[in-house]
């Protein structure tokens, strides 16, 4: 429940808004949605803007920027940069003041971010 007594029941609805182009900043407080698509492939992307904290987006890439990490304003999985590839898909949650934790990340071919553990790699 939310501190002025509305509380959310039921299901959670993306709504599907308009597609804002990638930038060094993706500005996601000028979103109509928050189920976006993010078109082009300027960056690196190094913030998504500042939103109140606990909104959740899902965004999904056409083009290839580069989300560089940030260990408080940009947290990504593997605490690495991610090339993009169009298709991919990823869930962010804004941690409040301009910071952001990516919740997941999904490539469109299917791979993982990383390859397997060296010590799992070589008893396959």
């Amino acid at each position: 429940m939310r501190s002025d007594g509305i509380e959310m029941n039921g299901i959670l609805a993306l709504k599907t808004g308009a597609n804002i182009a990638s930038a060094a900043t993706i500005d996601l407080a000028t979103a109509t949605g928050n189920n976006l698509t993010i078109t082009g492939s300027t960056g690196p992307v190094t913030s998504l803007g500042t939103v109140a904290a606990g909104a959740v987006f899902t965004l999904t890439f056409s083009g290839t920027p580069t989300l560089t990490h940030n260990g408080t304003s940009l947290i990504l999985p593997t605490s690495a940069n991610i090339v993009v590839a169009a298709g991919d898909v990823a869930q962010f949650v804004s941690l409040g003041s301009g910071n952001w934790k990516c919740l997941l990340y999904t490539r469109q071919d299917g791979s993982a971010l990383v390859g397997a553990p060296s010590s799992l790699a070589a008893t396959l």
